[in-house]
């Protein structure tokens, strides 16, 4: 699966949950693929998706000057990764709760796969 390169620098909220939902997904299939054949080979594959995704989500370009302390680049980092996390935890929240809305329903005909996709969609249309 070949996901196009984008920062969230330049991802709007809506992109940046359904990045999140493409990521608890791959690692949805990936973990059920370990449940079903715990003794198979390590599939590449899914490690690569999952690391263009999280980079995706956390990559940072950050201008450090000369003359900055180990504090100075600390408190550079926080200021400038602390709003995605917080993003990307609001996104993670989001995607939970549909998912406990639909378990405490009795949804269970309902897949997460399937709950986090058609939520992909909600944010697409929204």
């Amino acid at each position: 699966m070949s996901v196009p390169t984008r920062t969230l620098a330049n991802m709007d909220n809506g992109e940046i949950i359904q990045r999140v939902i493409g990521l608890l997904v791959e690692t949805g299939e990936y973990r059920r693929g370990l449940m079903e054949n715990p003794d198979r080979e390590d599939d590449d594959s899914y490690g690569e998706v999952i690391d263009q995704l999280v980079g995706e989500l956390l990559r940072v370009e950050l201008s450090v000057p000369d003359h900055a302390t180990i504090q100075d680049i600390g408190d550079l980092v926080g200021k400038t990764l602390g709003p995605r996390i917080y993003q990307l935890l609001g996104g993670m929240a989001l995607a939970f709760h549909e998912l406990a809305d639909i378990h405490d329903q009795g949804q269970t005909d309902v897949s997460s796969a399937e709950a986090l996709r058609r939520l992909a969609l909600k944010v697409e249309g929204a």
